[in-house]
């Protein structure tokens, strides 16, 4: 009976909505709003959840209603007290393939975007310098062998030291094109491996080429010291702010500051702070370290940075996450446990840009970013009292 029930609400909803000439987006809401209640409608035991202002959603309805929860950020700032600043890799988690030989592009081996290992080939690149500097290797090696294998007292160990630094020295340059130990080791039994270089990728990271290096191709000659490609691992990105000097504020490494991009909100790091004024803007620079892992930005990105302020105690959060209920109240949706969410009244304490300071949360709590709407179309349409909690 409870499911016959279910089924019938569902399909009362969809025919009520067609008889009264909805829009099709009105009626697509209507009928996941349907399938997120149904199980409210089948289930006599949801019936406290409903009265307190929850909704219980599985993964599937979250996915489909594009709901996104994210950790609440901030606490103490302002969102007047903003400066500009555009997204950095991090140098700690960034290499540039820049081999110090002159070389020939002989074909690459990793495409722009590619997720890559440690040890994955990235591209092969040859020439004569690359060619010299091996064979010297090579030679240089075997000399060294050859002394090392006689008696001592044969030769001083002056020549014995002269030949260890010679192969080392020739082993330094082969470094420098971002040959392996692995791969100069396999020089000395490999004749035919003279004369070209697979640059392995030295950590783990995407592949990145700027339009410069876009316009490189197979066969290419290039001067020793030229870029052909970066791997950058992008977990984590730096932001470089300019701060105005007539902000005095006492900020330093390792205070927390909120980093926006396009609206989304995550919380950074202070690494260092310039103290050095440009002439020019009379800015300050400061590098703040943030997780991305979540976000997904890239290096290039523009963004806005929220620093401490003691004036106003909140959160931030973007529009999509407030909707309004009866008596004009602002309210957001705390995520309780995985598929269960709550509605919290909170105050708007300013607005700006598409952002607000709120409290009545506290930072940390699992918010709901996007897809508030269709939550709280759910409770209203039942008839659901949000505020009885």
């Amino acid at each position: 009976m409870k499911i016959i029930s279910s089924t019938a609400y569902i399909a009362g909803r969809v025919v009520q909505c067609i008889l009264a000439k909805c829009t099709f987006a009105v009626v697509l809401s209507t009928i996941i709003s349907a399938c997120f209640i149904g199980a409210a409608v089948a289930h006599d035991d949801n019936h406290d959840d409903e009265q307190s202002g929850q909704v219980t959603l599985t993964n599937e309805q979250q996915r489909l209603a594009g709901i996104e929860v994210e950790q609440a950020v901030g606490s103490g700032f302002s969102l007047q007290t903003t400066v500009p600043g555009q997204l950095l890799n991090d140098r700690a988690r960034s290499i540039v393939i820049a081999p110090q030989l002159d070389v020939r592009i002989i074909h690459y081996d990793a495409s722009i975007g590619q997720s890559v290992a440690v040890g994955d080939a990235l591209l092969t690149i040859g020439g004569r310098e690359i060619a010299d500097a091996q064979a010297d290797f090579v030679l240089a090696a075997q000399e060294l062998s050859r002394i090392q294998r006689m008696e001592e007292g044969v030769v001083s160990d002056t020549v014995r030291e002269e030949a260890r630094i010679e192969a080392e020295r020739r082993r330094a340059v082969l470094r420098s094109v971002f040959m392996t130990d692995a791969q100069i080791t396999a020089l000395l039994s490999c004749s035919d491996c003279i004369g070209q270089v697979q640059v392995l990728s030295p950590m783990a990271g995407k592949v990145q080429l700027s339009p410069e290096q876009l316009q490189y191709s197979a066969g290419q000659a290039l001067s020793g010291g030229t870029s052909l490609l970066r791997v950058n691992d992008e977990s984590t990105l730096w932001v470089a702010a300019e701060l105005p000097v007539r902000h005095r504020l006492p900020l330093e490494a390792g205070q927390s500051v909120v980093v926006n991009v396009n609206g989304e909100l995550v919380t950074g790091e202070v690494l260092s702070r310039g103290h050095y004024v440009s002439s020019v803007t009379q800015t300050e620079q400061i590098l703040i370290s943030v997780d991305n892992r979540s976000t997904h930005w890239h290096a290039g990105q523009f963004a806005e940075v929220h620093l401490p302020s003691a004036e106003q105690q909140g959160v931030l959060v973007p529009d999509a996450a407030l909707h309004r209920q009866e008596g004009n109240q602002w309210r957001v949706f705390v995520q309780n446990e995985q598929n269960t969410f709550s509605s919290v009244e909170v105050t708007v304490l300013e607005s700006q840009g598409g952002l607000h300071l709120v409290s009545g949360i506290e930072p940390g709590a699992r918010l709901v970013m996007k897809g508030a709407f269709f939550i709280a179309s759910e409770l209203a349409k039942d008839g659901f009292d949000t505020h009885n909690h």
